[in-house]
């Protein structure tokens, strides 16, 4: 069973229930590496206060009485659970806890996720001519999806656990915080051919009136969207781009940072999309890194230390899951069709 805890100021911000990680400087070293470092005394520092950060569980004996106590404090997981939230004002977060057996729990309950189509939705409607070639029916509908995304009107539930172990009992207290969220972004699964990028560039060109507007050239603040893609593929994003809205969308092509040296930073402010290899950030040869020296000498920042070559630094390449399909027109309507978008609408 979970009960609800009452709201408290600076919920998972706590210094003393979460204290704050020391700050990690970058080293370079004679052969051009750099390697990441921390101050040990600030870091010995950090482990004593992780050491004395309060329990979740208190036991002690009451001799007189020959009573075992065993207290708990809700609010100390409850604290490491909103701050895996990145902390938030109390009134932003719901907090619950649970008191649990061991014995009990057994193992975590997965559950299957689905990802649903957009055939719930409407389809977007566009005025005379905004589009030289009209999205299909089930394009029109995801674009709807695509854009209440951007709009902030997609809600989720963030939600993260502290579980805290109290030995030789066999009890655990789980403190779980959550709060709603706008959904950031998202992933546009279709196969192969089935429009993906011209309902990208119909949800560029629905939000450029907005973007242009917040653009601020003196400031170098740039409203573009950036299309990251294959290097193979980047005239025929561009082409694309033509084909559905001719000269309506201001594009800039960058195949190499040479290319990008080329263009100012009016240039880049005044477009509305900029399409560029996603292999240019690690472009160059030896340690020449064309890309993040021009990066680090337009910033003026500090050297940008490269991409960690140790594999247990490195992001995991895959993630895991279980796929269920749940929408009236599955992937299967795309394994030996006819190869047309009136067909697969038909389906």
């Amino acid at each position: 069973r979970w009960y609800s805890l009452p709201t408290i100021p600076n919920l998972g911000k706590c210094n003393i229930n979460v204290p704050p990680l020391p700050p990690e400087r970058w080293v370079k070293k004679a052969d051009d590496h750099y390697e990441r470092v921390y101050d040990s005394k600030e870091s010995d520092e950090y482990y004593h206060k992780l050491l004395n950060r309060p329990a979740a569980f208190f036991v002690a004996v009451d001799k007189s009485e020959g009573k075992l106590i065993v207290k708990m404090n809700p609010f100390v997981a409850a604290h490491r659970a909103a701050a895996l939230l990145g902390g938030e004002n109390a009134d932003a977060l719901q907090v619950k806890y649970q008191l649990a057996e061991l014995s009990s729990m057994g193992e975590p309950e997965t559950k299957e996720f689905h990802v649903p189509n957009s055939d719930a939705y409407e389809e977007t409607e566009f005025a005379e001519n905004e589009m030289n070639l009209p999205l299909y029916p089930r394009q029109a509908k995801a674009l709807t999806r695509m854009m209440a995304i951007e709009n902030g009107d997609v809600l989720f539930e963030e939600s993260e656990m502290s579980e805290h172990v109290l030995p030789g009992v066999g009890w655990c207290l789980i403190a779980n915080a959550s709060k709603k969220t706008r959904l950031r972004g998202g992933v546009l699964g279709d196969a192969i051919g089935s429009g993906k990028t011209v309902i990208t560039i119909a949800l560029i060109l629905k939000g450029a009136a907005k973007a242009r507007a917040s653009r601020n050239i003196s400031a170098a603040r740039s409203s573009a969207t950036l299309i990251v893609v294959p290097p193979g593929l980047l005239d025929q994003w561009d082409d694309e781009r033509k084909k559905f809205t001719g000269d309506k969308l201001k594009s800039i092509k960058i195949d190499s940072t040479a290319t990008l040296k080329k263009y100012s930073v009016k240039d880049l402010c005044e477009a509305d999309i900029v399409i560029a290899p996603a292999g240019i950030i690690d472009e160059g040869n030896g340690k020449k890194r064309p890309y993040t020296e021009n990066l680090q000498k337009k910033a003026k920042s500090a050297p940008i230390p490269p991409a960690s070559s140790s594999h247990s630094q490195r992001e995991a390449p895959t993630i895991e899951g279980t796929w269920v399909r749940c929408m009236a027109s599955g992937p299967e309507i795309y394994v030996g069709n006819k190869g047309n978008q009136k067909y697969r609408d038909q389906l």
